[in-house]
């Protein structure tokens, strides 16, 4: 009876993390409860002592998470918009719920199959998203004729286009060490549907115009070629996957030049200081942001104006700036490494950074290029989004994060 049960409380752990690889792209408004669901489910498994050995023997790991949670925990103690310094914190619990749950995983559910098998459910289910966008796009256009509704947001449809941008990114760092790694044993299907994954998702990224996530692509490939060259010693190979990459990428340039304006308007405006704070223009307002961002940071180095108050204090100091449209949309820092400063202080920022600096060594000590990859995505996004400040940010980091932590973690044993 208990080999029985123990068999059931794993398959439905396992289905469970199937179905919220799924809904973190396609039904994220599900995401929270298939969470809870598996909060549930290890805690009726039991075996708290195996868990409890898994969680001391990788402790390390996991408290560089369970300290940022602290930290915003925390920083309810100084802040005085309680209200929304709670919401905040219930909107981090998976930044300790995962790798604690996670680390008390068996083999059986973080082997080398398992891996493989949600890395390309988490694949399927960003292609299936962009399709649907691309089929909503094209309804769209037969409306109103307007090319437009194949660009940004109207392409995202109610997904912010940042975020679909960089799980399309990732999607295909996992087709291409998909490809790397198993080479020899995939089939024609395998690789037809592999090539046309990564050329859809790449022309998708595109077509979504994020800056961040066509720097992500650029970066990916850049990634996947030195491992080629470097790692795998295939000079051949690497070079010609690297000049296909540049030739795609040219075409794109060429037949989307819509989207690449954003990235030479960027350009153009860091070429000049921005005078006018009451501008309503996206990249200008972020410079204004950044820089009233570093001037909080200033008067609160130590500890951060508190979990509850970063949003009202950005606001105030809008206001003093005479950043009019800014503050009329509310926007927050623009960068989650700025706005984990204003929050929380000097402690939260070094925090943030050793959650990328010490998994990015260890995926490097252990070769693992799609761990790696997945760290340079989540990490360069960060510079232009406060990915951490939504829901959506919060769960696709925290758990791949964790998930790619432990599941090498077991192939390593």
């Amino acid at each position: 009876m208990k080999r029985l049960s123990d068999s059931y409380f794993q398959k439905s752990l396992q289905w469970l993390i199937y179905l919220l690889t799924v809904s973190m792209v396609i039904f994220s408004q599900f995401a929270p409860t298939v969470i809870v669901l598996i909060l549930a489910v290890w805690v009726f498994q039991g075996q708290f002592v195996r868990k409890l050995v898994g969680i001391r023997q990788h402790f390390f790991f996991t408290s560089l998470f369970i300290v940022m949670f602290v930290l915003y925990l925390s920083g309810l103690l100084y802040t005085t918009n309680f209200s929304y310094g709670l919401t905040d914190v219930f909107l981090k619990i998976p930044f300790i719920l995962f790798p604690l749950v996670f680390s008390g995983f068996g083999q059986d559910l973080m082997g080398e199959g398992h891996r493989k098998k949600v890395m390309m459910i988490f694949s399927c289910s960003v292609i299936l998203i962009a399709l649907y966008s691309l089929g909503q796009s094209t309804l769209m256009y037969f409306e109103i004729k307007d090319v437009k509704v194949f660009y940004y947001g109207f392409l995202a449809g109610n997904q912010h286009p940042s975020y679909l941008a960089m799980y399309s990114v990732f999607a295909i760092a996992v087709l291409l060490v998909n490809a790397f790694e198993n080479s020899s044993e995939l089939k024609i299907l395998h690789w037809v549907f592999i090539i046309f994954g990564v050329m859809f998702l790449f022309v998708f990224v595109i077509l979504l115009s994020s800056r961040a996530g066509m720097i992500s692509l650029i970066m990916t490939f850049v990634v996947a070629a030195v491992f080629i060259l470097t790692e795998q010693r295939q000079y051949a190979k690497g070079s010609l996957f690297l000049l296909s990459f540049i030739i795609f990428f040219y075409v794109c340039y060429e037949f989307f030049p819509r989207s690449f304006g954003r990235l030479q308007h960027t350009g153009e405006v860091l070429a000049g200081p921005v005078t006018d704070n009451t501008t309503e223009d996206g990249t200008a307002q972020r410079l204004l942001i950044w820089d009233a961002s570093i001037s909080i940071i200033k008067e609160n180095l130590l500890l951060g104006v508190g979990t509850g108050d970063v949003k009202d204090e950005l606001m105030l100091e809008y206001k003093k700036r005479g950043m009019d449209a800014t503050l009329k949309s509310r926007k927050n820092a623009h960068n989650q490494y700025l706005q984990t400063f204003v929050t929380i202080g000097i402690a939260g920022f070094v925090s943030l950074l050793l959650m990328f600096l010490i998994p990015g060594l260890y995926a490097i000590r252990s070769r693992d290029l799609l761990y790696f990859l997945f760290l340079a995505i989540v990490g360069m996004n960060l510079l232009f989004e406060s990915m951490f400040e939504r829901q959506a940010g919060v769960v696709f980091y925290t758990f791949f994060n964790a998930y790619l932590f432990f599941s090498r973690r077991g192939n390593d044993e």
